[in-house]
């Protein structure tokens, strides 16, 4: 299994362990002043440095929040919250050896708090100590045995001990205590145990329905890309592959075109149509939409397909008519391909219009000017 997937599920599974306090929290929001309060009239209180650790946390100051749990926690009376937040916080800044003590340590004074068992299992889970890590979950189960969530942790470690098995007894545990529909991270979990296992077919399912809800989602996306790809379900994986392709930055962008303009070119057209289709009507910001036109018009101008890429870009425009450059690739293959000048001449000065500091769109414009001269 892929470590940093499973850290990223844990650490999903883990906050939900705290979700209540955090609510808590915000409810009870107080300000910096109220803080200094608290801090002056009650300095040895645990309570006070709880509330102080809270609050700097909410406002991202973490190491004054550590350093008000760790003063929590050596108070007379102290909860299991303090331990919790303080190895989370600890685990987060990288001291992950302090964060194991202060999670351990929270366990041998706790040992049957539920979310104290769990903060526990991932912190071990981050050190890859799957051993320690799933006897921690399997006490939180014996003390929450109804808790669907314990369940997928228990998957996730399981996995990393290549155990696929095992993780799906757990998997089909978290289901049926599913009191609704099983929410996206337990479909995700499912299918990549299922993927483990050779069963493609029945991972496909669970990982279709996360995209139905997400299309956007990359992990899911690209688990259901290996999927689609095995069953070589090539128009279905097109369409993931474009969904991947719009929300991303320029390096993992290049790549995406890489890849889908090896799948165009071993597509038959109306497959390909027909899977753009589909992308554009799973996604739905307006802007997103435009970026997948654009992107696709770039990748049709590398295969030298001027005309699909003319149709992406001035699509593109339509769904969003403010992007500068790409009045500026249609414009350029305006002049190129079709000839027609006036029309590229056109495009250029909206390019300019909307960005007069490009330097390309500059080059473009005024060298074209300068032939009609």
């Amino acid at each position: 299994m892929n470590r940093a997937l499973a850290l990223n599920t844990l650490l999903a599974i883990t906050l939900s362990a705290t979700a209540a306090l955090a609510q808590g929290q915000k409810a009870s929001a107080i300000t910096a002043e109220q803080v200094e309060h608290l801090l002056k009239t009650a300095p040895r209180a645990y309570n006070t440095h709880l509330t102080a650790g809270k609050f700097y946390q909410d406002k991202g100051i973490v190491g004054q929040a550590q350093d008000e749990f760790r003063q929590a926690i050596a108070c007379k009376g102290a909860s299991p919250e303090a331990y919790k937040y303080l190895a989370q916080l600890l685990l987060k800044s990288s001291d992950r050896a302090e964060a194991e003590k202060v999670a351990k340590e929270g366990v041998k004074l706790f040992p049957n708090d539920y979310g104290m068992l769990l903060t526990a299992g991932y912190i071990l889970h981050n050190q890859s100590k799957l051993a320690e890590a799933l006897q921690m979950y399997e006490a939180a189960a014996r003390v929450n045995p109804n808790n669907g969530e314990i369940y997928v942790a228990l998957a996730d470690v399981s996995s990393a001990m290549n155990q696929p098995q095992k993780a799906l007894q757990y998997i089909n545990k978290a289901i049926a205590l599913s009191h609704s529909k099983p929410s996206d991270l337990l479909c995700y979990e499912q299918a990549k145990v299922l993927v483990m296992l050779g069963r493609f077919e029945e991972a496909k399912k669970p990982l279709a329905e996360n995209f139905s809800r997400d299309p956007l989602n990359f992990k899911n996306n690209k688990l259901y890309l290996t999927v689609l790809n095995s069953q070589k379900l090539a128009r279905e994986a097109l369409k993931v592959q474009l969904c991947i392709m719009v929300p991303a930055n320029k390096k993992q962008m290049d790549l995406a075109k890489a890849d889908i303009k090896e799948m165009l070119m071993t597509m038959k057209e109306p497959d390909a149509v027909s899977a753009i289709s589909n992308a554009e009507a799973a996604i739905k910001d307006i802007k997103l939409k435009g970026r997948l036109h654009f992107a696709l018009g770039d990748i049709y101008d590398r295969m030298n397909k001027p005309e699909q890429a003319i149709a992406h870009y001035q699509s593109g425009l339509r769904f969003d008519p403010t992007l500068a450059r790409g009045y500026l690739r249609l414009g350029e293959d305006l002049e190129t391909y079709k000839k027609d000048l006036p029309a590229a001449l056109k495009n250029y000065e909206k390019a300019y219009s909307l960005d007069k500091n490009d330097p390309e769109i500059q080059l473009h414009l005024q060298r074209l000017k300068a032939r009609g001269k």
